[in-house]
């Protein structure tokens, strides 16, 4: 079968949504989830990787396209490339100036699911099956609290965890390449992988998905800022 070249999709929005998502080539505006909002956008019909894109992003975009997990999903794989695109899909240097080979920066990995270090171990090419979810959800919620800076919030201390600080420090989230927040949107597709195999997509993993997009379009604002 032949190969169709990757392409970004944009979708369709309306007025009232081009006041809070992003337009191409503009600063991004972060907007609290809302249900109402999923209503209204036109959902991509695919999300692929521009030209210039690194293997890993358009592998982990195939990969992350094999279940269809709805509209939310593909918005925030949208978000994700645009993100790596504000990068420049480049990923830090593995050597220092004199040659000698540095630690590649990642996220850290305090209250992470277990399952990230497995499928890291395999070269992310597998997707790990999540058995359950309910403590998977738990974990993951500890672990993205826990990456959150101090001026977003969190849910453990009952803050939303949104702000219009678009161009603010986000501390450990800034991770260009293969080891930033591919394992987050990752660790969401198997959450989903997962519900929409028991049944339906929970409001919590809607909620999560919402978040970890608006955090792509803050991250990308400050990669923007000059």
């Amino acid at each position: 079968m032949e190969d169709i070249p990757f392409v970004p999709t944009v979708p369709s929005l309306s007025n009232t949504e081009l006041e809070t998502r992003e337009e191409i080539g503009s600063t991004p505006v972060v907007p609290a989830p809302s249900s109402n909002l999923e209503r209204t956008r036109q959902s991509p019909l695919s999300v692929q990787c521009p030209p210039g894109a690194d293997t890993w992003l358009r592998d982990s975009l195939e990969r992350l396209s094999k279940v269809k997990l709805g509209g939310k999903f593909e918005f925030l794989l949208q978000a994700f490339v645009s993100l790596e695109a504000a990068y420049g899909f480049n990923r830090p240097p593995v050597t220092d100036a004199n040659g000698r080979k540095k630690k590649e920066s990642s996220l850290p990995p305090d209250d992470r699911p277990p399952q990230v270090a497995q499928w890291i171990k395999v070269a992310r090419k597998t997707t790990p099956v999540i058995k359950d979810v309910a403590l998977f959800q738990s974990q993951w919620r500890a672990w993205w609290d826990g990456l959150q800076p101090e001026w977003r919030g969190n849910s453990a201390n009952g803050e939303s965890g949104w702000s219009d600080k678009t161009k603010a420090d986000w501390g450990v989230l800034v991770v260009p390449g293969i080891n930033g927040l591919l394992s987050v949107v990752s660790t969401l597709y198997w959450w989903g992988c997962a519900e929409k195999a028991a049944g339906e997509l929970s409001e919590d993993w809607g909620m999560a998905v919402e978040e970890v997009e608006c955090a792509c379009y803050g991250l990308k604002a400050a990669a923007q800022r000059p």
